[in-house]
């Protein structure tokens, strides 16, 4: 049994509990405030300011899902739902949109890429937002959204002029935008195996193409879920959903259909190259059969004079004869290479 059926089973709805692997010694939280001429942040360890009721946009971005005592003091401070906080804190839970009378939650799996390591890097990421908040909430100190927040701080930028439903479609953005990332990755790791295929189908390949394979098996179950909640977001009439965000909505859902699509090809890819892989092996198994019978072919025959001429009577001529030995390796060599000439004008080698 999981350590994730362990903690989860039995328990009531809205039951606050950490599924996954502590990642950081304490949660940061990164509070921006803006508007459309004003921006501020600052920095908090383990402590969560008091919400303030002003102008404009406030964005927390925590960093350190663990601490469910701190979850707590969030939900009970900005009025979140505890079945919104037992998914942010079930790393498990798939990407998903609902919409509360009083705010709007999201859930995705971010993706990122360790280029040291050639490793695809997973992370559960919530977003949660209200006419004046917004909580993202991330598993680890990466700083996924930090371009969008470099793009808040220039002056007249257009995150400024908008609200919460808007950096929430931007997060979501830098989030799809990820993907791409990763794919570019697959997709020139697949033209690396086509190559190898092509130059030498060994073990090794066979355990790399099975590797991409599951790689790409693991994003299409992340998609697929987050295509259908950027959908749902997009079609929504929820009040804190502005209509010219809709537009912006509609697009990103776009760039989820357009992901799907490169997704289905790379697997078509990789299971065409699985197919070829099998071939080339088969291919190269067969032409080791080919070259081993060709051989064996030559043999027979020699073998058997070796044999005629290994028998103890007294009676064979040819035994006494003077150069007997070296007529009979003459007559060998001028008869297997006649059969390799047969052999290749039949095209056998």
């Amino acid at each position: 049994m999981s350590d994730y059926q362990r903690k989860n089973t039995g328990l009531a709805p809205g039951s606050l509990v950490f599924t996954g692997q502590k990642r950081l010694d304490a949660p940061t939280l990164h509070v921006v405030s803006y508007r459309d001429t004003h921006f501020s942040e600052a920095y908090y360890t383990r402590v969560l300011p008091e919400p303030e009721l002003q102008a404009g946009v406030t964005w927390y971005d925590l960093k350190g899902i663990h601490d469910t005592g701190l979850m707590e003091k969030i939900g009970q401070d900005f009025n979140i739902h505890k079945l919104v906080l037992e998914d942010i804190l079930d790393i498990r839970q798939r990407p998903k949109f609902e919409a509360y009378h009083d705010g709007i939650f999201l859930t995705a799996k971010a993706l990122s890429l360790d280029e040291a390591k050639e490793k695809i890097i997973q992370e559960h990421v919530s977003i949660y937002f209200s006419q004046q908040f917004l909580f993202s909430f991330q598993e680890d100190n990466d700083d996924l959204f930090a371009r969008v927040r470099e793009r808040m701080k220039m002056p007249g930028a257009k995150l400024r002029q908008r609200k919460t439903d808007y950096l929430a479609y931007a997060l979501l953005d830098t989030i799809v935008d990820g993907y791409y990332v990763v794919l570019d990755y697959l997709e020139d790791q697949t033209e690396g195996l086509e190559k190898r295929i092509q130059e030498n189908p060994d073990d090794e390949l066979k355990q790399m193409l099975y590797d991409t394979r599951n790689q790409l098996l693991q994003l299409r179950k992340y998609l697929m879920p987050l295509r259908e909640a950027v959908h749902q977001f997009a079609k929504s009439d929820s009040p804190l959903i502005e209509e010219n965000t809709h537009l912006f909505l509609r697009d990103l859902f776009d760039h989820t259909l357009e992901i799907t699509e490169i997704l289905d090809m790379q697997r078509e890819l990789v299971n065409s190259l699985s197919d070829w892989y099998l071939s080339a092996i088969s291919y190269r198994m067969n032409k080791i059969i080919q070259l081993l019978t060709i051989i064996s072919t030559i043999f027979i025959p020699l073998t058997f004079l070796v044999g005629v001429y290994g028998m103890n009577f007294k009676n064979m001529p040819e035994l006494s004869s003077q150069y007997g030995y070296f007529y009979l390796w003459i007559f060998m060599f001028v008869l297997a290479l006649i059969m390799l000439l047969f052999f290749k004008r039949k095209k056998w080698l």
